[in-house]
């Protein structure tokens, strides 16, 4: 359920009432779904949005209270180390190094990975929900997205250039919604045969297209979701900004998330 706890919580520190409500309403709609399965073991999580949310333990108590569901409230590292589990479970990192990049509303996890092993994992304040927010409040147009994000990039800069010293990725690997939308609109603009990779330059053109159209008009014309066709946008020019500080022109896109990782886990404890 696409509930934007960011767009109150970066804004002002707190989740709005009609936020709140969209919130409880999900998971009054997941406890229904729970019961009706007969689900034994449920695990939520919260990431950034709530981890900065000055009213998150009222919030985490009135829907444990509503819907018998308990949230654990995990911090960027192990954001990360979920996400690399996902990972290594669908994609060999035994015979590479990889920039594993994930990027959600309020953060931008980011792993570096050496034959299998994580090595160095930071969590940034770079989400795309964030980036959105930080636009409209500086009043600038989407078009000037990039020129954001290179001003927000130093702390990324000063992360890949102490981890590199020692690990010097092959390849970018994306995880999450946003790396599958842009995989799709590879085939559907570039005319590619596959969802599974892009260049950088293919990433570059790909957001060249995407700033020529309205938000309305990707959701009308390439069938976007509206929770996606105005993020995909920060994504991909947030994608491109790493990469090129990394030195990376090959983005592989395996389609697994932070909730694979949480399946991952919760599987191996059963």
């Amino acid at each position: 359920e696409p509930v934007r706890l960011g767009e109150d919580v970066f804004a002002d520190g707190t989740i709005s009432e009609k936020t709140r409500e969209k919130a409880l309403a999900a998971f009054s709609k997941f406890k229904g779904l729970l019961k009706s399965h007969d689900v034994q073991h449920t695990k939520a999580v919260a990431t950034s949005a709530l981890r900065e949310a000055k009213d998150r333990d009222a919030f985490i108590l009135q829907v444990k209270k509503e819907s018998g569901i308990e949230i654990d409230l995990i911090d960027g590292i192990q954001e990360g180390k979920y996400i690399f589990s996902a990972v290594s479970h669908r994609v060999d990192l035994n015979d590479k190094s990889a920039l594993l990049i994930d990027i959600g509303g309020g953060s931008v996890e980011l792993t570096l990975a050496d034959h299998g092993k994580p090595k160095h994992t930071q969590s940034f304040k770079l989400g795309t929900v964030r980036m959105l927010r930080l636009l409209n409040e500086k009043k600038m147009k989407e078009r000037q997205c990039k020129e954001l994000i290179e001003s927000q990039m130093g702390p990324v800069r000063d992360f890949l250039k102490l981890a590199m010293r020692d690990v010097h990725p092959d390849v970018a690997i994306g995880t999450g919604g946003n790396f599958e939308c842009l995989g799709k609109l590879r085939v559907a603009l570039l005319h590619r045969s596959s969802i599974f990779s892009m260049t950088r330059p293919e990433l570059a053109k790909l957001s060249d297209h995407l700033l020529k159209m309205s938000p309305r008009d990707r959701i009308h014309v390439l069938r976007l979701r509206p929770d996606r066709a105005d993020v995909v946008v920060p994504a991909a020019e947030l994608t491109c900004a790493i990469m090129e500080t990394a030195g990376i022109d090959l983005l592989q896109i395996p389609y697994v998330g932070l909730r694979d990782g949480i399946l991952a886990e919760l599987g191996a404890r059963l």
